[in-house]
């Protein structure tokens, strides 16, 4: 008679601690964040901190900047590093879907005013189109965070692009190859 009243309050006291875990693991898992899905890179959703999977690369986007014309978005760069690696990301504000990976080029033919023509891995690239836009920059993309800017879009052979941003006197000229947009996602920063 003892044993059955001793393994009775046994299994009581079993039940009642594993009512009590799955009280606290429920609150818990109430309070924290579900994690982050990745998806498909979108500019309305690109910010700095958050990550870009690119072919095997996990890309950290630190800059942001935003190219705006007349109210409207023309062009959004993200500035991306994986380590020591530097890319930007050239995003199409009208598809909301990157377009293009690009490096930053040493072309000198940017100095203070867009040229008609860049040359970029032996290939001549003509410029497409040419803006006076309006910049936001966000994170850090070395350029200030609101600010006139003269845009400059190039295109040639084999499906190369290149963008010019000339900022009070300061160019960037970044260039690289029309991407397939599914070949990234976006792990969303905090």
């Amino acid at each position: 008679m003892i044993e059955l009243v001793i393994a009775a309050v046994a299994v009581a006291a079993t039940a009642t601690g594993a009512a009590i875990w799955a009280a606290r693991h429920a609150r818990r898992a109430a309070r924290s964040p579900a994690p982050a899905r990745a998806r498909r890179v979108d500019r309305g959703e690109l910010q700095p901190g958050d990550v870009v999977v690119h072919l095997g690369s996990d890309y950290l986007v630190e800059g942001v900047a935003i190219l705006r014309e007349g109210g409207r978005d023309v062009l959004v760069i993200a500035r991306m590093c994986d380590g020591p690696v530097e890319r930007f990301l050239v995003v199409d504000p009208a598809s909301r879907q990157p377009c293009a990976v690009c490096e930053r080029s040493d072309q000198t033919g940017a100095g203070h005013a867009v040229p008609k023509m860049l040359v970029h891995d032996g290939a001549e690239l003509r410029l497409s189109a040419r803006a006076a836009v309006r910049l936001f920059a966000l994170g850090s993309f070395g350029f200030p965070k609101e600010a006139a800017c003269e845009l400059g879009r190039y295109g040639g052979p084999g499906q190369r692009v290149a963008v010019v941003m000339i900022v009070e006197g300061v160019g960037l000229v970044v260039a690289g190859r029309v991407a397939a947009e599914a070949g990234f996602e976006l792990l969303p920063g905090k």
